[in-house]
């Protein structure tokens, strides 16, 4: 028998006594006396009914009105602070405007008065210098002429006749007319023939000539002394002419000489006033270009600022005066809402006042009627059945004992945990009891057996039966509502206290209170928001999502859970064991307030479905609102407790219990409840995490690797309901590739793992090879390098987006080579091959990404090629037996996988994420992941995200300590004999890089020449290297601001060309340190180059010395013919503080004879080394140094480069593009600008460190 029966056998012997204590009463004179009274209190309390109604509409009349006022107001209020918001908004607004283009015009000009600054300091000194190079200039000129004036008298000393000394002559205006004028001279007295002639014995050589020649005629002719004559006078007669030609260029070069000392003091003197007062001139102009600019700046900008200041003061005034009009608005508004609420009472009492004296003579004239029938009635005396009521008592009795019994039993779920949810009775049901009022039983005298046993008034606890009848309605009028909210309040902590923690779930909806009565609740969400389905909803638009959320729950326990397997969520419940679904109890108060008629339908859906499936309500309903339109009313009393309002009390609507009246039970406190609350909530935590093991889903130790993937590829990922597994199946029809999505904590790792175990676990590696990418900042797939797992080809932990396109590359080129072969053999497909006899094996092959996404997150050419990459891979693989698995937290972002790609992956995994991305990974019209409510609960659709296929599953827990055993033994079984095709390919992007490891270094030697091995790559290839050749600009320059690193690529250089630069040559390789002796990377260096012969180190003192050295080798390669003697290497680690060699403008106008200076043999050794074999690698910290140090056109000759860290601007300036931005602490950029080659690598660490 069940509770409500046990209640209704009370109340039948309740009045079964009644019955017969009154057909057999006292005499009909006391029972007529009886009903005189009795009518006598009906009528007192009719006119007592008459007056409390008139009073009830009165003061309801009064309220409504009241509360039109106040909506009034409150309208009025709103609208009046949306005006003044609005106001102050655009005030604000304004003066911010005002405010930034004042600070810009302030900025504005204190850039040009620093710019007029600037341009006035950069050129100060400029005049000063061109003054010292013009007198510097005059002095050369003069000291030259000085230095020619003492050969010119030498000269003149030498002509016979010099003549007396010239007059005093005018100085020249310049000295260049003076020099111009002094070489015409000399070049005049130079071309003279009589000049020639009178100079030095030139004329006494002339008349011995003569005469000569004059006696050799006069011994032809016979008179000697005739002829000798006649030959002296000629040549006294030739002398004399030229002594008259030459007087003019004799004088000319004496007064030359005379002046020549005097002229130039003259012009040195004016010439140097000349230049100062030059110099003066263009300092002054400097001085005044400058002043006057700072004039234009004040000019051009204090006006404007100044308009600013007075806009800014009219904008104040004007808000100013806004405010006080809306305010005056907004107190006429007021004054009008007051003035119409006086009218409406003062018509109210009007009303109200007639109505009742209409009724109190309507209701004198019927009681007077029932006073007349009354009297006219008699009944007979009543008899004593004193055994029959002791007989009704006793089963009374013991009824209400078996009741009592029945609500005390159920265990308190904090100290008493339970495991499983079976269909049970409890007393969680029990908020209130009924009580029944012995004395109004007609038949019960004070004194009988049931007054005895009882009292005045039978109490009987309110028991409802779970989950055959948990749900309650109460029903109210107008003063109930208070009543109803505290019945919900005590039902929801009964329901709370005797489910086992977790496992019952509350929707609630408040649109009139706004959760206010209930908050005490919320204290679950703090534990799990999914306790209360995250909030208290009081909006119409947030209440009908809830109840979508609940129907979606509805029709997937239905089609999902109990199909035609199980009657009820309990029968389900029992047999799921750990993956039993939470009761669910939807709390409506205020029905049908806020509830749309979409809504409404939703509502009569679980109110006629919900308690099959465990969905439960606790519905207030003030029945002075109209149900919404098309709602049923029999709906809500559909296998529901029904409690109406009769007056000030509570009754069951069920006829058989009307009698009784509902009244509460003690609460406890809101201190206690709410310890009892948060101590529910964080048992909760611990309850919620559903845990089913990974040997749910593992093959036994007989059946490791026994499946075979020639036709599919089938793996077990979880529990599918309470008796099914739910598999991933890949490989038939377009079920080829899957989508995998969920927030952080939902179980997506644990998903990837569970797969990948599992997978190596059924599959050989003969059927099945694995690439696995994790572009996550963690270490997920890191364990399968460390187990070995034999059946993965690439695993990246950490991964860069340029490792993850290398692994695209080599599945697209194995979709290449396996595209080749079956064309070869005339197959169509992987079943096809491996249907033809003696083939080699041929795996699938199973690519995983997680966080697939970072490979979009810039818009860049490698995004463009992934995406291309993918897109081939998940067309072209369903024939060559190549299948992607991407997952991601989420598939929102500027950037992404293309729609059209993620098209053709019709299996989608969702798990915990939200309703946009559910939306994105199910389809546009699948929300159902939004729902799912607990980390490892996810939903597997093979069909493109279509509703209907939509199979919700919990994913098996995979523990790592479970998941490394299972990893060890999986080894173990592959065997010590099991040998790789290929090494597999391990890249953890934040492990240190290190140079003992290097496969290009371990195997290199001088025979390979000279090479460099910096780094290993992002990609699926060999260590970075490059080779230094012989030709122009194979020189190497490092840049970047951290030291490790840089030291570290300097050492790895060093240990490179110590192995591949030929052994017999001495010093070979010359490293200058720059590092400070204070520095902790002091000595790093040098420990390098002490393991390794031919090396020479040099403190950054010696940096000019070592520079010179190589210098003076680069000359006599060049200038001996010997381009092809050895390489040799220079390394200056540290350009930057070798001020030696930074770059020296030279201003002169002609080469200079002196050596050249450590910078321009630096250029030089940049320039012309690398051809002869001589080549320079250094590091400088910043490319701001690396200006001061190099000119621009020198850094053409740096061919080779690495770029650590830097800004895109320096990147750019260095390569041509800004990538070295991008590259974090633990990479580098190698730029080869011969094959304009970029490459990001790992850069190879320092030894020990």
């Amino acid at each position: 028998m069940s509770l409500r029966e046990d209640t209704v056998e009370i109340l039948r012997h309740l009045r079964a006594a009644d019955e017969e204590a009154a057909s057999v009463g006292p005499e009909s004179k006391a029972r007529f006396d009886r009903k005189v009274a009795a009518l006598e209190v009906t009528h007192s309390d009719q006119r007592e009914s008459l007056q409390e109604a008139q009073k009830e509409a009165k003061d309801q009349g009064i309220q409504d009105i009241e509360s039109t006022y106040r909506q009034q107001r409150a309208d009025v209020e709103e609208q009046a602070r949306e005006q003044y918001e609005a106001l102050k908004e655009e005030g604000t607004q304004s003066q911010q405007e005002a405010q930034r283009k004042r600070a810009a015009f302030l900025e504005a000009k204190k850039e040009q008065i620093w710019l007029a600054e600037t341009v006035y300091e950069s050129s100060e000194e400029k005049p000063n210098e061109k003054y010292a190079l013009a007198a510097s200039t005059i002095r050369n000129q003069c000291r030259s002429l000085k230095s020619q004036e003492a050969e010119l008298a030498k000269r003149i000393s030498r002509i016979w006749g010099r003549g007396s000394p010239p007059s005093e002559t005018e100085c020249p205006d310049s000295l260049d007319t003076f020099v111009q004028q002094y070489q015409e001279v000399i070049r005049a007295a130079d071309a003279s023939k009589a000049v020639r002639l009178l100079t030095g014995m030139t004329p006494i050589l002339s008349v011995i000539i003569f005469t000569a020649i004059g006696a050799g005629a006069g011994l032809a002719s016979g008179s000697l002394e005739s002829s000798s004559g006649i030959g002296f006078g000629l040549g006294v007669i030739m002398i004399g002419a030229a002594w008259r030609a030459k007087n003019k260029h004799t004088l000319q070069l004496q007064h030359l000489a005379a002046t020549t000392n005097h002229h130039l003091e003259h012009m040195e003197n004016q010439q140097l006033d000349v230049a100062a007062q030059v110099r003066d001139e263009e300092a002054q102009l400097l001085i005044s270009t400058r002043d006057q600019e700072i004039k234009n700046a004040a000019e051009k900008y204090d006006p404007r600022i100044k308009q600013l200041e007075v806009r800014l003061a009219e904008s104040q005034v004007e808000f100013k005066a806004k405010r006080e009009a809306a305010q005056q608005t907004y107190t006429d508004a007021i004054q009008e809402c007051q003035n119409r609420r006086e009218q409406d009472l003062e018509a109210l009492n009007d009303r109200l006042g007639l109505e009742h004296l209409e009724q109190r003579a309507h209701l004198h004239q019927s009681q007077e009627k029932e006073a007349r029938e009354v009297q006219s009635a008699r009944e007979a005396q009543l008899e004593e059945v004193q055994n029959s009521c002791k007989s009704h008592a006793l089963a009374i009795a013991n009824l209400d004992q078996k009741l009592r019994q029945a609500t005390t039993q159920s265990p308190d779920p904090l100290t008493s945990p339970t495991d499983s949810l079976v269909h049970r009775a409890y007393p969680g049901a029990s908020p209130a009891a009924l009580t029944l009022d012995l004395r109004t039983l007609p038949g019960v005298q004070a004194g009988s057996e049931l007054t005895k046993q009882f009292g005045d008034s039978l109490a009987l606890p309110l028991a409802l039966e779970f989950p055959d009848a948990a749900s309650v309605l109460i029903r109210t009028e107008d003063s109930g509502r208070a009543w109803a909210q505290r019945f919900i309040r005590r039902s929801m902590m009964r329901i709370l206290t005797s489910l086992p923690p977790g496992k019952v779930r509350f929707t609630i909806v408040d649109p009139v209170g706004l959760g206010q009565s209930l908050s005490s609740f919320m204290h679950l969400a703090d534990a799990d928001e999914r306790l209360v389905s995250s909030r208290i909803w009081t909006d119409q638009r947030h209440i009908e999502q809830a109840l979508v959320d609940l129907t979606e729950h509805l029709e997937n326990v239905i089609q999902k859970y109990l199909r035609n397997d199980y009657e009820t969520i309990a029968q389900y419940n029992e047999a799921a064991g750990e993956i039993a679904e939470p009761y669910r109890f939807l709390v409506l108060q205020d029905f049908p307030t806020n509830l749309s008629e979409v809504a409404a339908k939703r509502l009569a859906s679980l109110l006629t479905s919900g308690p099959r499936c465990g969905i439960f309500t606790l519905i207030h309903q003030d029945r002075r609102h109209p149900l919404p339109r098309g709602f049923d009313e029999a709906v809500l009393a559909r296998g529901t407790w029904i409690l109406e309002q009769q007056g000030d009390h509570f009754h069951p609507a069920d006829p058989e219990l009307s009698d009784f009246k509902v009244e509460l039970q003690e609460e406890i406190s809101d201190d206690q409840a709410t310890r009892v609350i948060q101590a529910i909530g964080t048992a909760a935590i611990d309850a919620s995490r559903v845990e089913v093991p990974f040997a749910a889903v593992q093959p036994d130790d007989g059946q490791v690797w026994s499946r075979t993937c020639e036709d599919e590829l089938v793996i077990p990922l979880g529990r599918s309901g309470a008796k099914n597994l739910q598999e991933l199946r890949l490989g038939r029809g377009t079920n080829q590739h899957a989508l995998i999505a969920g927030r952080t904590g939902s179980g997506k790792s644990t998903l990837l793992h569970v797969l990948v175990t599992n997978a190596a676990l059924w599959y050989p590696p003969e059927e099945l090879s694995l690439y696995l990418v994790d572009f996550k900042k963690g270490v997920e797939f890191k364990t399968y390098a460390t187990r070995d797992l034999p059946h993965a080809k690439a695993v990246a932990v950490e991964s860069d987006r340029e490792f993850g396109l290398s692994v695209l590359e080599r599945i697209d080129k194995e979709l290449v080579e396996r595209g080749e072969i079956f064309r070869r053999l005339g197959v169509q497909n992987l079943p096809g091959y491996r249907a033809l006899p003696e083939q080699p094996d041929m795996p699938r092959i199973l690519l995983v990404i997680d966080e697939f996404q970072e490979l979009f997150v810039e818009d860049d050419k490698l995004a463009q090629d992934a995406s291309l990459l993918l897109d081939r891979i998940v067309r072209q693989g369903r024939a060559f037996g190549v299948h992607a698995i991407m997952g991601s937290q989420t598939l929102g972002g500027a950037y992404a996988l293309a729609r059209s790609t993620m098209g053709q992956m019709q299996i989608r995994v969702a798990l915990q994420c939200s309703e946009s991305d559910s939306y994105l990974i199910l389809g546009e019209e699948n929300g159902a992941a939004r729902l799912l409510g607990r980390p490892g609960e996810a939903i597997y659709n093979d069909a493109g995200g279509d509703v209907a296929a939509n199979s919700p599953f919990q994913i098996v827990w995979l523990g790592d300590e479970e998941r490394d055993v299972t990893l060890s033994k999986i080894r173990e079984h592959a065997g010590p004999t099991f040998d790789r095709p290929e090494p597999m390919v391990v890249f953890e992007g934040s492990a240190p890089v290190r140079i003992e490891d290097s496969v290009g270094l371990l195997g290199a030697s001088p025979d390979q020449g000279p090479q460099i091995w910096l780094g290993e790559p992002v990609a699926i290839r060999g260590p970075v290297g490059l080779p230094l050749k012989r030709q122009g600009g194979a020189n190497l320059l490092m840049v970047g601001q951290q030291p490790e690193p840089a030291t570290g690529l300097v050492a790895a250089t060093i240990e490179s060309l110590a192995r591949t630069l030929p052994e017999s040559t001495s010093d070979r390789l010359v490293v200058v340190d720059g590092t400070p002796v204070e520095d902790a990377l002091a000595g790093r260096l040098s420990s390098v180059a002490q393991a390794h012969s031919g090396i020479t180190i040099k403190s950054w003192r010696e940096a000019d010395e070592a520079v010179g050295t190589f210098h003076t080798e680069l000359k006599a390669r060049l200038e001996n013919g010997r381009e092809d003697d050895p390489t040799r290497v220079l390394i200056l680690h540290g350009l930057h503080r070798f001020r030696g060699l930074r770059t020296v403008e030279d201003f002169s106008f002609s080469a200079s004879e002196e050596p050249a200076t450590p910078d321009k043999q630096f250029e030089e050794l940049l320039r012309d080394g690398p051809t002869v074999g001589l080549h320079v690698i250094t590091w400088c910290d910043s490319v701001t140094n690396l200006n001061r140090t190099i000119a621009r056109g020198t850094l053409r000759d740096f061919e080779l480069k690495v770029l650590l860290q830097m800004s895109a601007a320096d990147s750019s300036l260095l390569v041509d593009a800004p990538a070295a931005a991008q590259l974090g602490g633990s990479r580098a950029l190698l730029s080869i600008e011969e094959t304009n080659q970029l490459e990001k690598f790992r850069p190879y660490r320092l030894r020990g460190s």
